[in-house]
């Protein structure tokens, strides 16, 4: 293995940098900064010549890019007809479900024949063989926990003041929905984009709770808030990244608190690095729009997606 140059200067004595004319010293620190520099540089230049290698190779048959924007050229494989009827062939090797392990299970009940179906004679239990496993699998009955806070008033006896008990303020303020309710619609909102009346229905059907559109929002916003300081560590570390692969595409983002009276459309802008990915909602596709997820200053590479 190549040392480096760092170590190459360090297996010279202190004696023999002595010997070096401070002018030749300078021209040496100069020339290792430079050598720094440049192999920085070329480690940048490499990782940007893979991420376009990648999207020079990429076709509609190894990605989601459709065929016409196939490279001049391209021709998809395509299987010859064996002459075989389609779905699977006789005699294949089967592909069952996958069994969870026994001690998982809530339950487990064994059946045992107790007569023979050839002669009829009375089966012995010690003579049973290998189980033949199957497993239901079954989702337990979801029944909404509600807990109610009950404030009694007590008067003081001194000076006839009305008394409430200190956290009464704090847990009203809190709201009526626990953290998992509000978690459950911030997972439907985002990963299932499903709409408020949608998941209106789907707290009614699975939970049996109740909630206005207006609460849905609420809850929306209290978890954008919740998962806000992630983000935005995710965002700036991104920012601070030699290499970043951006894109963008159109998103129907409507009226938003207030944000977007105009009813814009938005464009969902996407930031991605080996680690971190990161998504925005933005009412704009200008450059503009690409400091917002890169940060003002970008100093690496970036290649579109």
């Amino acid at each position: 293995m190549e040392k480096t140059v760092p170590e190459l200067m360090a297996a010279i004595s202190p004696a023999e940098w002595a010997q070096v004319p401070g002018s030749i010293l300078e021209l040496i620190y100069e020339l290792v900064r430079r050598m720094d520099q440049f192999e920085q540089e070329i480690g940048e230049l490499r990782t940007e010549n893979e991420l376009l290698k990648e999207q020079l190779a990429r076709t509609s048959a190894n990605s989601s890019q459709p065929p016409s924007k196939n490279p001049q050229g391209f021709k998809p494989n395509r299987k010859e007809p064996t002459g075989k009827k389609r779905g699977g062939q006789l005699g294949h090797a089967g592909h069952e479900r996958k069994l969870y392990p026994t001690e998982m299970c809530q339950e487990v009940i064994n059946h045992y024949p107790q007569q023979c179906s050839g002669c009829g004679g009375i089966l012995e239990i010690e003579n049973n063989g290998q189980a033949y496993r199957h497993q239901v699998v079954e989702v337990p009955p979801v029944q909404r926990l509600v807990i109610e806070h009950q404030f009694h008033p007590i008067t003081c006896t001194c000076c006839g003041k009305e008394n409430q008990a200190p956290e009464m303020t704090e847990i009203i303020g809190m709201g009526g929905y626990g953290p998992r309710t509000a978690a459950y619609v911030g997972l439907f909102s985002s990963e299932y984009r499903q709409s408020y009346r949608q998941i209106r229905a789907l707290m009614q059907a699975v939970f049996g709770i109740e909630m206005s559109v207006g609460t849905i929002n609420r809850l929306r916003t209290e978890v954008s808030e919740a998962v806000g300081d992630g983000v935005t560590a995710a965002q700036h570390y991104i920012q601070q990244q030699p290499n970043v692969g951006v894109d963008e595409t159109g998103f129907q983002q409507r009226n938003g608190d207030g944000e977007n009276a105009t009813k814009t459309s938005g464009w969902l802008w996407v930031a991605v690095t080996p680690l971190i990915q990161s998504f925005q909602v933005i009412l704009s596709r200008a450059s503009s729009a690409a400091q917002t997820v890169l940060g003002e200053t970008v100093s690496g590479s970036m290649p579109c997606l």
